[in-house]
């Protein structure tokens, strides 16, 4: 049975656990959530998961530094699902999209609903990022477009994008968990112009219109050369999941591979950017 890390690390300021959710997705963290304190109001733990495989000290280390109170667990592979249902509560973006799970009831006073399995893959659509990936969705054109969802997690990307007319949809994520989840919530959704591919290159894809990749800043720097090579000419990239902070370096790379800035926008320490090809 595959064993993971749970690493519990005690803070009292959401910043610090923003910038901690991003430092340590780089490093392998997938999943994370907050546990209250109930006899300290002002103080919580941020809970990050990794494969015990995946896992190595020594860069956990370097991220927390002195001073952060943290300890480890090694836990067996489990029903995750009872977990996440406890405190999944739907998502609202504005009145474009809800995201709600099975158990939820219908959400009438939206124009998508999405149904997810709210299981370990990252996006449920809670964390700022997939937020502000919905939410700059709603004023592009998909309709009869061929889009790449880079990184799906639950597939909630791809499942808007098909709501929203695209022609084709290409669901990427190397992880296998992700693909799972990803496969599920298709399903869930009806939808039929999905194509799920596990692995970490997008070279393969002769077409698109569209990139979707909600990742980490380590792989959008990494990928900037691969996502410029698929793209055309006027192709639209819509990319998040790094802090406020890295804007400039994001936009600076991606200059250097014939992209160029549309919007961007903020939410809580997080950026989403909306680009296109020279």
């Amino acid at each position: 049975m595959e064993k993971f890390i749970k690493l519990i690390v005690r803070l009292n300021s959401k910043e610090v656990a923003e910038i901690l959710v991003a430092n340590l997705s780089e490093i392998g963290f997938y999943a994370f959530d907050e546990e209250y304190i109930v006899a300290k109001p002002d103080e919580f733990h941020l809970n990050a998961y990794i494969r015990e495989a995946d896992y190595s000290e020594k860069k956990v280390i370097e991220i927390l530094r002195p001073g952060k109170q943290y300890s480890v667990l090694v836990i067996a592979d489990q029903n995750w699902n009872a977990g996440w249902e406890s405190g999944f509560q739907p998502v609202y973006v504005h009145s474009f999209a809800g995201i709600r799970a099975a158990f939820h009831k219908p959400l009438s006073q939206v124009k998508h609903e999405i149904i997810i399995t709210p299981k370990m893959s990252f996006g449920t659509g809670h964390h700022a990022t997939t937020f502000l990936m919905v939410e700059q969705m709603e004023a592009m054109e998909f309709e009869d477009k061929t889009v790449v969802d880079f990184g799906t997690g639950t597939g909630i990307l791809a499942i808007l994008a098909e709501r929203c007319g695209a022609a084709r949809v290409f669901a990427i994520d190397k992880d296998g968990w992700s693909i799972e989840n990803a496969t599920e919530n298709i399903h869930y959704n009806h939808c039929e112009k999905i194509e799920i591919i596990q692995g970490d290159s997008l070279l393969k894809i002769k077409k698109t219109d569209i990139i979707l990749a909600n990742i980490d800043r380590t792989t959008l720097l990494d990928k900037a050369s691969d996502f410029s090579s698929v793209a055309a000419p006027g192709d639209l990239i819509l990319i998040s999941g790094f802090l406020n902070k890295d804007v400039d370096l994001i936009v600076s790379t991606f200059n250097a591979h014939d992209f160029v800035e549309m919007t961007v926008s903020e939410r809580d320490t997080w950026s989403c950017l909306l680009m296109t090809k020279l």
